[in-house]
């Protein structure tokens, strides 16, 4: 048997960049499988069911459990990498594993939350005043799905740096 442990980490920063609370939740839904990427060997870890209707498209089996520790068989090679993905973490991400003998598997996906709600340690693309994309995609374009759209956010040019 194999332990998976996950946790959704939410840390709260004030104006002056010091983390002002940190909690650990469970993540809604959260895809895993091993070695290798293929739809049918995906496994979904979600506190209730995934509502399915006939826009859905392929929702994989499902382990229902409000645990942060779940325990799984395990896969009959020798465990190379783990995919796993979330609305968190944008998509599915392969990690590898470096000891294929190993038993227990933590994984925290960390999600910081400003007070002055700028946006840090990510590149976007301005399309005019009230457009702005969010997510980039390997070549170095920009996802033209994601974008926020007149939320009150304020583009301000800042002189110097990169």
């Amino acid at each position: 048997m194999i332990l998976l442990t996950v946790h959704h980490i939410k840390r709260y920063f004030d104006i002056n960049g010091n983390i002002v609370n940190a909690d650990t939740v469970q993540i809604d839904r959260l895809d895993y499988c091993f070695n290798e990427l293929k739809k049918k060997k995906l496994t979904r870890v979600t506190p209730r069911p995934t509502l399915k209707c006939a826009f859905a498209g392929y929702i994989p089996k499902e382990i229902i459990t409000i645990n942060h520790t779940i325990s799984i068989q395990r896969p009959t090679a020798n465990i190379k990498s783990i995919f796993i993905g979330c609305y968190e973490l944008q998509g599915l991400k392969e990690f590898i594993i470096n000891d294929p003998n190993s038993n227990r598997f933590t994984f925290n996906v960390y999600s910081n939350y400003y007070q002055d709600g700028q946006i840090r340690q990510m590149k976007f693309l301005i399309k005019n005043q009230k457009v702005l994309y969010t997510r980039q995609k390997g070549n170095g374009d920009f996802e033209k799905d994601n974008f926020w759209f007149d939320t009150g956010f304020k583009v301000k040019k800042e002189k110097g740096g990169s």
